[in-house]
């Protein structure tokens, strides 16, 4: 990685495991004790910032992630059916006998003594809110368009105040 050195190519490699700064330092070799500064130090040099997007978007090819893919996944958890988790007689199907959609909104499963017991379902409502922000479909902020001209806008309202 061109512009970095020492330590700093191997923090970025880290780093980019699981954007852990305190943790990327340490296993890139530095002190324990200084590694959360030393971590927050090295995210703020502009070679060490360039150098993780690369990374980055090395990572990023490999795991083939593509905006698609992702807005797939939560349209997914956001169609998640709870009714696709059992038969029609009331009992729960196991994971090999879900449909695709549905197991791909499973999260996590729970086994007791080795014998499937439920499962962990992805948040429909975090994966909905998620999609609206994308289709920014909620505003947290109101935009507003058009020109104001300072200048005009005083004098207007010192007249109506002189009783122009």
């Amino acid at each position: 990685m061109i512009g970095l050195k020492g330590k700093q190519p191997l923090f970025v490699k880290e780093y980019v495991i699981d954007s852990n700064a305190k943790q990327a330092a340490i296993r890139a070799g530095y002190s324990a004790k200084t590694a959360e500064v030393q971590g927050y130090q090295l995210l703020q040099k502009t070679s060490v910032q360039e150098a993780i997007a690369k990374e980055r978007e090395k990572q990023f090819k490999r795991l083939e992630v593509k905006a698609d893919k992702t807005l797939l996944k939560l349209m997914r958890g956001q169609e998640f059916d709870i009714r696709r988790l059992y038969h029609d007689d009331g009992t729960i199907k196991k994971p090999h006998e879900l449909d695709d959609d549905t197991a791909a909104a499973i999260v996590g499963v729970k086994y007791k003594d080795g014998v499937f017991e439920e499962y962990k379902i992805i948040d429909v409502k975090g994966c909905s809110e998620l999609i609206g922000r994308h289709l920014k479909l909620f505003t947290d902020k109101i935009e507003v368009s058009g020109t104001l001209n300072l200048a005009e806008r005083i004098k207007a309202a010192r007249d109506r105040a002189n009783g122009k």
